[in-house]
């Protein structure tokens, strides 16, 4: 029996990894087309999206944000809420209503299918383009039971940094395969201090520690409350926020005291 070189065992072994690599790739690029399909194909798909956002204490330093909205992807057109802004697109227009600036943009519509308004659906993408290169990815699935409903299939799509050219360490999306739709995203990065602002009664050495020293980050995106709703068509009128007067974008009484800035080509 001839034994191998050491140097050999090694190679084919990488091999073999390599092959599982692109293996469990090329499974997570099938879950999450499959689950594309959904928010593409789907008329009035509306669910709640919670963000939730925190870092790691340094000093007695962090920081902890909770953002929520509601989304309506439509065919072409789409309708949600995240914080304080509204945002609605169809056809012709998308406008972007922020309440608490009082200001209304109107522009063109920037997706050509609402799907593309899927929470960090670039993100998602542009993390295949890195994963060969930058990160190992695994795929598991479990099996959920739900009070008052059938057990559903949970695929996890596990992306870890094999080295510090990326800024994302990890990345963990997890995908309803019963329903095909998206259950959380989750991930880390490091970055420093964001509240700069606020150390000025700090010792230059102290804040200089603060401001200087990565701390870990956390982006969870948590999906739920999968519904049909927002059915009016009326909900997607560009006339609930702006009318045209000739050829001036102006706020329609409900929002009377807001700035209109129009950089629509439909003018």
């Amino acid at each position: 029996m001839k034994i191998l070189p050491k140097v050999v065992i090694c190679l084919l072994i990488f091999q073999s990894l390599n092959v599982l690599s692109y293996s469990q790739i090329n499974t997570a690029q099938q879950i999450l087309s499959d689950m594309y399909k959904s928010y593409d194909s789907l008329n009035y798909l509306t669910f709640d999206v919670s963000y939730n956002y925190n870092t790691d204490t340094l000093y007695g330093d962090f920081t902890q944000d909770k953002l929520n909205g509601t989304y309506t992807l439509n065919g072409k057109k789409a309708f949600y809420k995240l914080g304080d802004i509204d945002f609605m697109q169809n056809e012709d227009y998308l406008v972007a209503v922020y309440h608490k600036e009082k200001f209304i943009i109107v522009s063109d519509p920037q997706q050509s299918n609402a799907g593309g308004y899927l929470p960090m659906r670039a993100q998602m993408d542009s993390m295949f383009q890195l994963a060969s290169a930058h990160y190992n990815v695994n795929v598991s699935t479990t099996h959920v039971s739900v009070p008052g409903d059938s057990a559903h299939t949970i695929s996890s799509i596990i992306f870890t940094a094999t080295d510090s050219q990326v800024a994302i360490t990890n990345y963990v999306i997890k995908c309803d395969m019963s329903r095909h739709v998206l259950k959380s995203l989750e991930y880390v990065y490091l970055g420093n201090s964001d509240n700069n602002d606020a150390y000025e009664t700090l010792s230059d050495s102290l804040r200089r520690s603060i401001m200087s020293t990565p701390r870990r980050k956390r982006l969870a995106i948590t999906f739920s409350n999968y519904r049909f709703d927002n059915l009016k068509k009326e909900i997607y009128d560009v006339n609930n926020y702006v009318f045209f007067e000739d050829k001036v974008c102006k706020p329609v009484t409900k929002y009377a005291d807001f700035k209109v800035y129009n950089n629509s080509r439909r003018r």
